[in-house]
């Protein structure tokens, strides 16, 4: 310039073309010449030009970290570099996440040190609260050039890991039964910071770890457990515990306390056990009803339980059902679930029981049977009559005892009773009746009982109380032999053939209890045995001999004796006195019978009388038309039949009544059981020959059997019984 010099002159580092210098040291010099030319020049001044803003690096070991204490990444180390040779201050800022400065580190003229370290303290020495952070750098040298950093991030996670978790269900059975074989673990765990680890651990009630699940990845859902250990195998039942544990990657760690899981995979144990196989629900107050004794054994807890009764598999009866364990026991009345009873037969039961895992488990299908029928019972006799007099021959009796029933006895008792009705013999025991019990006629004391007609009955209840008895049924004992009488008319004949007591006829009188089993009529003389009639069952009450011996011939005059023997059915033998017979050959050959007499005295055993109110009474004396004990007629018999079918035809207007009698000898035969039906079947027997052979009218005719309930004489004496015995043909008037 001109003139005197400014005072003072600002340079703003530009050059002559206006543009800015380049940084460098730059000398000043005043230089100043005056009008006389003489200059002069300063001592030059230096002065540097720096338009370069200091150079910042910032760096950060750990952008989280967490200020606890627990020696675990518990601050954060920033690095700093600062570039610049004229700078004049720094400063170093950290900042909430809403901006807010809570942390200044700064300094003058001189670098900071190479790293800086912030336990996540404010300026008032305060913890600031977990979040995220800001921090940036900013330096100024004395030339006034600025520098700031990028905000870099930090975040402080003072926080454990938040976890949710549970098990469902808490209760598991891994039997590979479809139902409940797994467990979820369902957790959910929650931070600010990512996850180390987490770890569900799994222990045994002795506190020893059996399954250990890890992983570094935060899991959102369910784990699912098998039930078996980190050996591949499935843990026995029980009770196991299970934590949850989780470290953050700044060291928080979380862990819940321990939860029960329980492993019940044995399916329950069960019995049911009724007290009765058979019953018989019929209100009688025996057995009416069975008790199921039910028990169950189990690691679990029951769910539900069903007692089933059933008539086939598919046809349930009765059920009896709950929740929870059953009770002791179960009654069954023996009805369907509508009240309804069922009729007797089998049934089947089953006991269901279901734990609240699902294990399922029943009993094998059992009978139990309804019995409300009596049992069919039967006893016979063999022989009905015997003679237990120690002969060795039917001295014993065999009852025959039958049972039939779904249940099996309880009881039987044999009884047999005297007249009296009062038991003079009992056999009893539990259970079913032998089928055979063998008696010797003894009472109780070993007695031989009296002869007599007994009654015998059997008894028997069955296992569930129905009882039945039998009908009395007859057995006699007879120990007496028959009453046996002989006599023979006339005592003296002569078989010559000449017409006139050619022979002798023996009439057989004989008494006893018993059915005659066998007789022999024995006439002996100069040699034993002579002549024999002998015979099976009754003997005929007439016999006729005409003198000759066993060999057809005629026996020489003398005098013979004569012995009826008869043996009863029971083997009881009863002799006759011995009488005599003469034979005299030597007599008149020559008898004329000059007059014909009258049919009542060339037959004496028949009767006419024509003076009752019932009209004219024709008897017949049995012996002449039956052998004994018989209904089919002699031959002899027609000749008297004809002679009264010659009386009948002169009275064609007259009904004919015929009745048998009996005396009151008793019979006892499967033809015949007893006299009324041997009387009724003879009157039967002459009508027939009326009828067939004589060609009569049959509508005239009616039959009755009366048996020895109408005697004409008493019974007392053989010719009495003799008398009894007949057939009247009775012309009603």
């Amino acid at each position: 310039g001109e003139g005197e010099p400014y005072h003072k002159i600002t340079w703003d580092g530009k050059n002559k073309k206006k543009k800015t210098v380049k940084d460098g040291i730059y000398h000043l010099v005043l230089a100043e010449t005056d009008k006389a030319g003489n200059t002069v020049s300063s001592v030059p001044v230096s002065v540097e030009v720096d338009n370069s803003p200091p150079t910042c690096r910032i760096g950060l070991d750990n952008k989280l970290f967490s200020p606890n204490d627990d020696n675990v990444l518990d601050d954060a180390t920033i690095s700093l570099k600062i570039t610049d040779a004229h700078y004049l201050e720094w400063k170093l800022s950290i900042l909430d996440d809403v901006g807010k400065l809570v942390k200044i580190f700064a300094g003058k003229g001189e670098n900071p040190e190479e790293s800086l370290v912030w336990d996540g303290k404010d300026d008032n020495k305060r913890d600031v609260i977990d979040g995220n952070f800001t921090y940036l750098l900013e330096a100024t040298d004395i030339a006034g050039n600025k520098y700031r950093t990028s905000p870099g991030s930090i975040q402080i996670d003072r926080t454990p890991p938040v976890i949710n978790a549970e098990a469902s269900p808490m209760l598991f059975s891994p039997n590979k039964d479809g139902i409940m074989d797994e467990t979820s673990f369902i957790f959910k765990i929650r931070d600010a910071s990512p996850l180390d680890y987490w770890k569900l651990e799994i222990k045994d009630s002795s506190g020893e770890t059996v399954k250990v699940f890890k992983d570094k990845i935060n899991i959102e859902g369910s784990i699912q457990w098998d039930g078996k250990g980190d050996s591949k195998r499935t843990l026995p039942d029980g009770t196991y515990s299970w934590t949850v544990e989780a470290v953050d990657m700044v060291g928080n760690s979380s862990k819940i306390s321990p939860q029960k899981i329980v492993i019940g995979a044995t399916r329950p144990t069960i019995s049911v056990k009724p007290d009765l196989d058979i019953f018989s629900p019929n209100a009688d107050g025996f057995k009416d009803s069975v008790k199921f004794s039910l028990e169950v054994s189990a690691f679990n807890r029951i769910k539900e339980w069903k007692l089933k009764i059933m008539k086939d598999k598919d046809e349930v009866e009765r059920t009896y059902t709950g929740l929870g364990n059953p009770p002791p026991a179960v009654s069954w009345l023996g009805e369907k679930d509508n009240k309804k009873p069922l009729p007797d037969g089998k049934y089947s039961y089953i006991f269901e029981v279901t734990d609240e895992v699902g294990n399922y488990v029943a009993t094998p299908l059992e009978s139990i049977v309804i019995d409300n029928t009596k049992p069919q019972v039967s006893v016979s006799v063999q022989p009905a009559i015997f003679s237990p007099n120690g002969d060795e021959f039917k001295d014993k009796v065999s009852f025959v005892l039958e049972y039939r029933d779904e249940s099996s006895a309880e009881q039987w008792d044999l009884e047999i009773e005297n007249y009296e009705n009062k038991i003079c013999r009992k056999f009893s025991d539990k259970g079913n009746p032998p089928f055979t019990i063998v008696w010797e006629g003894k009472d109780k004391d070993g007695n031989i009982l009296k002869d007599g007609i007994y009654n015998y009955l059997l008894r028997v209840q069955d296992i569930v109380g129905n009882s039945i008895n039998t009908t009395r049924k007859i057995l006699k004992i007879d120990n007496t032999p028959p009453h046996v009488q002989l006599s023979v008319e006339p005592t003296l004949f002569s078989p010559n053939n000449d017409g006139v007591k050619d022979t002798t006829t023996f009439y057989l009188d004989y008494r006893d209890a018993s059915d005659i089993a066998e007789w022999i009529l024995k006439i002996t003389g100069p040699e034993p045995a002579v002549k024999t009639f002998k015979g099976i069952g009754r003997p005929s009450q007439i016999i006729s001999w005409d003198g000759k011996n066993n060999r057809d011939n005629i026996l020489p005059d003398g005098v013979y004796n004569a012995v009826l023997s008869i043996k009863d059915e029971v083997g009881n033998e009863g002799k006759s006195p011995s009488i005599q017979i003469k034979i005299d050959t030597f007599k008149p050959l020559v008898s004329v019978v000059t007059e014909e007499e009258p049919v009542n005295a060339l037959i004496p055993m028949i009767s006419i009388n024509k003076e009752t109110d019932r009209g004219m009474v024709i008897s017949l004396a049995a012996e002449l038309l039956f052998a004994l004990g018989e209904e089919e007629l002699k031959p002899e018999a027609k000749v008297i039949l004809n002679k009264v079918a010659h009386i009948i035809k002169k009275y064609p207007d007259r009904k004919i009544s015929m009745e048998g009698h009996t005396c009151d000898l008793p019979i006892h035969t499967p033809r015949f059981p007893n006299n009324q039906i041997l009387s009724e079947e003879r009157t039967k027997s002459v009508l027939r020959y009326f009828v067939e052979e004589l060609k009569l009218s049959p509508d005239r005719f009616t039959t009755k059997g009366f048996g020895d309930t109408k005697p004409i004489t008493s019974n007392a004496t053989e010719e009495g019984r003799r008398k009894n015995r007949r057939v009247e043909i009775i012309l009603v008037k």
